[in-house]
């Protein structure tokens, strides 16, 4: 950021510079009137400051040039990024010529470590999926957490979980000491992984994972998400990334992944995003998306059809496929939209993926499948593997 921008703690008569904020988020110049009259926006900064409120402020030589602050919203007259009466969420607007100098960064970095001195415990906001600043918001630590409309709502934990590191280590560990040279080209090659293979085949990860989950349970969902994510997001051989998944659908974890469906979600998009290849994306799209889908169809449905049009194809697959295994449960409207959305794609795991949702679908209602092929245009490769099992491409 500038060394010219101070970011100072926003005071009661910082109102006026909260309300241009809305307006510079809003596109750069709505007016202050118009912010405070309409009653969607005008809500988040009403009468600051509030009881709860926290704010920050950046100036450039006495001028405000940004402002990012915290409120807390209700059920009955809830904001566009609710999540509960509990998480503030967090709005913020930077002055058009102060965009992309680290302003924004500088601000929600400042007001995340106010938001935990005062022992917030997370904060929630709302951002169109188009939005460029989503991608601010991913780096300094909001997850996804819900789609409404066209808008994600995101999350971010102030306090975050400690893994087990105990676990951990003991997984890279035993995972290193199965280690077969001799097998681990093969399988890099096999699944062209860019992280270096152990030749460690899933057989013996089972077995070598067995004893070590049993005795180290994960007794809360938060230090639960943290082991996974330590596996995962440390790895330095893909082995390591299959553990966090093993651990991530263990048994004695489904109700920290089914307990808390926007937590999870943010665990389950940053597998999807960062795993970006079919060995990792399609396990965790029909182990832990699909029984998260069944368990909240009121929370997930929505993310499900925004990824099913989302620009990273892997959201996108994962949305196409997640309904793998569940049979009479499946919401065809959901699995044709996701197919829909994708058929015209080029891309060969798009519809290979599409092949595959149809043809599993297929065991539980053949009719319903042979309807849908008959009347939609799919790629060749998309129709001879839906129909795989039906007597083939009619």
């Amino acid at each position: 950021m500038d060394r010219s921008v101070r970011i100072r703690p926003a005071t009661a008569g910082d109102a006026p510079a909260l309300v241009d904020a809305v307006g510079w988020h809003g596109g750069g110049g709505l007016p202050s009137e118009r912010v405070l009259a309409d009653p969607d926006i005008g809500k988040y900064v009403a009468g600051w400051p509030r009881d709860g409120d926290i704010g920050v402020v950046a100036e450039r030589d006495g001028t405000a040039v940004g402002a990012a602050w915290l409120r807390r919203l209700t059920a009955d007259d809830p904001g566009y990024g609710w999540v509960d009466a509990g998480t503030p969420e967090l709005s913020i607007g930077v002055a058009a010529g102060e965009r992309g100098r680290g302003t924004g960064t500088a601000l929600i970095t400042v007001l995340l470590d106010a938001a935990r001195t005062a022992g917030g415990r997370r904060v929630s906001l709302s951002v169109e999926r188009d939005n460029p600043a989503a991608r601010l918001y991913w780096r300094v630590g909001f997850r996804l957490a819900g789609a409404v409309g066209g808008a994600w709502t995101m999350v971010a934990d102030l306090v975050p979980a400690e893994p087990d590191r105990v676990l951990v280590d003991g997984i890279r560990s035993a995972l290193a000491g199965a280690a077969d040279l001799e097998k681990a080209g093969p399988m890099r090659a096999y699944v062209k992984s860019t992280l270096p293979m152990l030749g460690v085949q899933k057989p013996r990860r089972t077995a070598l994972l067995r004893p070590l989950l049993a005795g180290r349970p994960l007794p809360d969902a938060g230090r639960w998400r943290a082991t996974v994510l330590a596996l995962w997001r440390d790895a330095t051989y893909r082995e390591e990334r299959y553990a966090a998944l093993a651990v991530a659908r263990h048994r004695p974890c489904r109700e920290h992944l089914l307990g808390d469906p926007t937590a999870s979600l943010g665990l389950i998009d940053e597998l999807v995003v960062t795993g970006a290849w079919w060995d990792l994306v399609d396990e965790t799209a029909t182990r832990l998306v699909g029984p998260l889908l069944r368990a909240h169809p009121a929370t997930l449905t929505p993310v499900a059809r925004a990824w099913a049009t989302d620009p990273d194809r892997w959201r996108r697959r994962t949305a196409v496929i997640c309904q793998i295994g569940s049979k009479s449960r499946t919401d065809t409207a959901l699995l044709a939209g996701a197919v829909e959305a994708n058929a015209d794609d080029p891309d060969f795991f798009l519809r290979k993926g599409i092949g595959w949702a149809l043809r599993e679908h297929a065991k539980s209602d053949p009719d319903w499948v042979r309807g849908f092929v008959g009347t939609h245009e799919l790629s060749p490769l998309s129709r001879r593997e839906a129909l795989k099992h039906l007597g083939g491409d009619r």
